[in-house]
C-alpha cells in the first residue's frame, strides 16, 4: 500500500548530501574491500612466487627424466598399468615423457594455486567487509535510520 500526494506541499528535509550519504558509504567499503589484500592473499602469494617455480621445475625434470632414461623408468608404467587402466606402457618415449611432465602440473598447480587461492582470496574479501560493515557503518546508519522514520 502506498499514500500518493495529490495536492498539497511535501516537505523534504535532506540530512546528508554527496559523501555523507549511508549509500556514498556504502560504496567507498565495497571499493576498499575490493581494491585492498587480505593477509592470507598476502599470505598466499608469498608462497605461490616460491610453490610456482618449484613446481614448473619438477614438471620440466620429470620431462627431461622420462626422455633420458626411458628403460629404466618403462617399467614404473607397466606395474602402474596393472592397477590404473588409463596408463598405457605401450606409449612412445615422448608421449610418455610429455604425460609425466603433464601430470606433475595437473596434480600440484590447480588444487594448491587456482582453487584454493581464490576461495581464500574472496572468502578474505567477504568476512573483511562484512566484519567492516556491522562494526562501523551499520549499525549507526540503523540507528540514525530508526530515528528519522519514526
Amino acid at each position: 500500500m502506498a499514500t500518493v500526494n495529490q495536492e498539497g506541499l511535501l516537505n523534504v528535509k535532506a540530512t546528508k548530501i554527496g559523501k555523507d550519504t549511508f549509500l556514498s558509504q556504502v560504496i567507498k567499503m565495497v571499493e576498499d574491500c575490493l581494491w585492498s589484500k587480505v593477509p592470507i592473499q598476502e599470505f598466499a602469494d608469498r608462497i605461490t612466487s616460491y610453490f610456482v617455480p618449484i613446481v614448473l621445475g619438477i614438471a620440466g625434470i620429470t620431462f627431461i627424466s622420462w626422455l633420458l632414461f626411458p628403460n629404466t623408468l618403462h617399467p614404473v608404467t607397466v606395474w602402474a598399468s596393472l592397477f590404473l587402466p588409463w596408463v598405457n606402457p605401450g606409449l612412445g618415449v615422448i608421449t610418455s615423457a610429455i604425460f609425466a611432465g603433464v601430470a606433475v602440473l595437473v596434480i600440484a598447480c590447480p588444487c594448491a594455486l587456482v582453487a584454493g587461492n581464490t576461495y581464500c582470496s574472496n572468502g578474505g574479501k567477504r568476512n573483511r567487509c562484512g566484519k567492516r560493515d556491522s562494526n562501523k557503518a551499520g549499525r549507526r546508519n540503523t540507528r540514525r535510520e530508526q530515528k528519522v522514520y519514526r
